[in-house]
């Protein structure tokens, strides 16, 4: 294999797919998929190698001189800065063992006990201009909202018992006194309406949720820190020159670690994933191959 040019201007494309994922049980078993999945862009790619060496030396005459030198440890190890927070990724952003596709139907039926429209109120204590009232529902699990979605709150003055609601001499406007998320299911005071006394009454807001279709199935969850900590598998590294005439293949067993996170408003965010190389055996004799195609 020779490389003519002088300079070499590469990209690259990594490949992975995970020895094992969790079941519906969240019980880790292999992974039955022979298929890698592409984590998308790699705007950066830093491999590291790492050679340590132990050394004999003679003390001969009072100074030391080398007479044997040997390699002790060899490892390889490859960062990657991604851009791609797809499903995919996001399960190995966050160490989460499972992606759960899930429908709102199931949802409503585990937490409304109904898949018609549902209301329902909240009482909250007393609140402030700027406060965001997170909305719940009997376990207290912000999904039940997010995942249903709101078509509407009102919110109302409480008396100073928090049992008297005021409707008929305090009024409040949407989008003046108070604005509604419908996705994250928040209802945020942006002001207090005439007759309002912050300083002792309460608030409360009605909710509405919509009825759901049987058939919709729309949201996905996983959870956090749920693979264990380091996540093996396979990895094919491209890397390519030349629009792609010109490639090599690096396949190993690898030990995946997410070093970091980076959100940023004025530019593409991005994430840290390093691949260490491990010696397995099961790709062939050493740690891989290194494939010129």
């Amino acid at each position: 294999m020779t490389i003519d040019e002088k300079f070499l201007k590469a990209g690259f494309r990594l490949f992975f797919r995970p020895n094992s994922i969790l079941n519906s049980s969240n019980v880790k078993i292999d992974n039955p998929s022979t298929g890698f999945f592409d984590l998308g862009v790699v705007t950066a790619l830093t491999p590291s190698f790492e050679r340590n060496t132990i050394e004999l030396k003679d003390t001969r005459g009072g100074t030391l001189t080398r007479v044997a030198r040997e390699v002790t440890e060899i490892n390889e190890s490859y960062t990657g800065t991604f851009a791609d927070f797809n499903r995919r990724n996001l399960l190995q952003v966050f160490g989460s063992g499972r992606l759960s596709a899930r429908s709102q139907t199931e949802q409503l039926s585990l937490d409304f006990t109904s898949d018609a429209p549902v209301a329902a109120t909240q009482n909250y204590g007393v609140v402030k201009e700027n406060d965001v009232l997170f909305i719940t529902y009997d376990t207290g699990d912000l999904d039940q909202i997010h995942l249903t979605g709101l078509t509407g709150a009102s919110v109302y003055s409480l008396g100073p018992s928090q049992t008297n609601l005021l409707y008929s001499t305090i009024v409040w406007v949407a989008n003046t006194h108070f604005e509604l998320d419908s996705v994250l299911g928040t209802v945020k005071i942006l002001s207090f309406p005439s007759g309002h006394n912050s300083e002792t009454q309460a608030v409360t807001v009605i909710f509405a949720c919509p009825a759901i279709p049987a058939t919709t199935q729309d949201y996905w969850t996983l959870n956090p820190q749920s693979a264990g900590g380091i996540i093996e598998g396979k990895m094919n590294l491209e890397l390519g020159w030349n629009g792609n005439t010109e490639r090599l293949i690096r396949k190993a067993d690898v030990a995946l670690n997410v070093s970091s996170v980076d959100f940023t408003a004025e530019d593409y965010s991005t994430y840290q994933m390093e691949f260490a190389i491990l010696n397995s055996g099961s790709i062939g004799a050493g740690v891989g191959k290194l494939f010129n195609i």
